[in-house]
C-alpha cells in the first residue's frame, strides 16, 4: 500500500525499526518483516530494486542511514537481525565495518559503527571515540555533556558532534537512543 519499488546502487543502508512493522522486499527474492527493535542492512552493491513499507496496523517509525561502501560494487547483500539489543545499561554495538569487531550486522564501511543505548533506568556512559558522531533519541531523554556544556535531547531530537572531545550520555530513566560513530581519518 503506497510502497514504490525503487533502485539503489553503491549504498549501504542500515535501518533500525523504532515502532511498527517494516516489510522489506527486493528483486533478489528476499523478503523480511521487522518489528520494533529489529535491524536490517541492505548493501546495494552493483544494484538492487526494493520496497519498504508499513506492514502493520500501527504507525511505522524507523531510522535509516545511507553510507558509501568501501569498496564500491560487488553483489547486493541483505541482513536482518531480530532484537539485537536487550534493555540494559551502556551502549551496545549493533553494526560495524571494523574487521576486529563482532557486531550483529557487518557493514561494508570500515570506519563506521552503530550503537544502541536502551537503559531501563538511570545510566551514564561515554560516547564512542570518533571524529564524527550522531546521536538520535527514540524514547525518553538523553543528556549529552562535554567540557564545554550540556544539552538535553528528547524523543525525535538529534545531535551531530564533531571533534574528538569526550562526550558523556546520561539518562534519568528508561530511554532508547542510537549513536553513529564515523571516523574518516586514514
Amino acid at each position: 500500500e503506497g510502497a514504490v519499488e525503487h533502485p539503489r546502487d553503491d549504498l549501504g543502508v542500515p535501518v533500525r525499526v523504532l515502532d511498527g512493522t517494516l516489510e522489506h522486499r527486493d528483486d533478489h527474492g528476499r523478503t523480511a518483516l521487522l518489528a520494533a527493535g529489529d535491524l536490517q542492512r541492505l548493501s546495494a552493491g552493483t544494484g538492487v530494486r526494493h520496497t519498504e513499507r508499513n506492514a502493520g496496523p500501527q504507525p511505522l517509525r524507523f531510522l535509516q542511514m545511507w553510507l558509501r561502501p568501501d569498496p564500491f560494487g560487488g553483489p547486493p547483500e541483505y541482513t536482518a537481525v531480530t532484537a539485537p539489543v536487550p534493555p540494559g545499561p551502556g551502549l551496545r554495538l549493533l553494526a560495524s565495518g571494523d574487521p576486529d569487531a563482532c557486531p550483529p550486522v557487518r557493514l561494508r564501511q570500515p570506519r563506521a559503527a552503530l550503537y544502541a543505548g536502551r537503559p531501563d533506568g538511570p545510566d551514564a556512559c561515554a560516547l564512542p571515540d570518533a571524529v564524527h558522531r550522531y546521536v538520535h533519541v527514540a524514547r525518553g531523554s538523553v543528556r549529552l555533556a562535554d567540557a564545554e556544556g550540556e544539552a538535553l535531547l528528547g524523543p525525535g531530537d538529534a545531535a551531530r558532534i564533531t571533534g574528538t572531545a569526550p562526550v558523556t550520555a546520561s539518562t534519568a530513566g528508561p530511554a532508547e537512543y542510537l549513536v553513529w560513530a564515523m571516523d574518516p581519518r586514514p
